[in-house]
């Protein structure tokens, strides 16, 4: 989970949630990696350097769906960003995952229209079940191994992803910049744990920093290569 300023502390998303996989057997692709970690108050630390991608190392591809969630009945706790915008911080992600071999492709940007009643929960305490369900019986176009969904806000966090999952949520207005709240989410996908030594490092919870240490990249790319493998 990424903290955002308006609410540090711990904010740990329940593993009870995930039985809305029994609801949405279809979406088989969204279900594996495990995310778990406390969060910290945002800072202003600055962004570190990325180290140079390793040549020699043989890239990892996955695909990646972010959907703008939009209120189908015209609320507004559906995401104001456009399609573009959010492509736009999909390619800043390839950019800062670049350093671990991983590269995400097809990347792909979708719009879904949900009821208002349906992204409310999420806003509220990030109860996901209420969408899988909905998104189960109307379908998700374009699905991908890993799948991120954009929307107003979420209980006062920049973004998280449910535990035992491969879905995360990030919020439109998050307190450090947005390629790097979806990269960090990311990262929980690929079974990382926060940082605790180093705001320089994109698993510190709630700064600027997006370095992958080694040991970090070489576990993402042990979950990366399980996701490949389940093709």
């Amino acid at each position: 989970m990424e903290a955002s300023g308006a609410r540090p502390g711990c904010c740990a998303v329940s593993s009870r949630r995930v039985q809305a996989a029994v609801v949405i057997a279809a979406l088989a692709f969204v279900f594996a990696a495990v995310s778990a970690g406390s969060t910290r108050a945002a800072t202003d630390e600055p962004t570190a350097a990325l180290p140079e991608p390793v040549a020699e190392r043989q890239t990892l591809t996955v695909s990646l769906t972010l959907y703008r969630l939009v209120d189908s009945d015209g609320g507004n706790l559906g995401s104001v960003r456009s399609e573009a915008e959010i492509a736009a911080i999909g390619e800043n992600v390839q950019t800062i995952w670049a350093q671990a071999g991983i590269t995400f492709d097809p990347l792909i940007v979708r719009t879904l229209d949900v009821p208002t009643e349906t992204l409310e929960p999420i806003v509220v305490s990030g109860a996901f079940d209420a969408l899988f369900s909905e998104l189960s019986q109307s379908g998700a176009p374009d699905l991908g191994q890993i799948n991120g969904f954009f929307l107003s806000e979420a209980f006062g966090v920049n973004g998280f992803a449910p535990n035992n999952t491969r879905v995360f949520f990030v919020v439109d207005e998050p307190t450090v910049p947005d390629e790097r709240v979806t990269s960090h989410e990311i990262g929980h996908i690929f079974g990382l744990r926060h940082a605790t030594d180093d705001p320089g490092r994109l698993m510190f919870s709630g700064t600027n920093g997006t370095v992958l240490i080694q040991e970090e990249q070489d576990v993402a790319r042990y979950f990366a290569t399980g996701i490949i493998d389940e093709r």
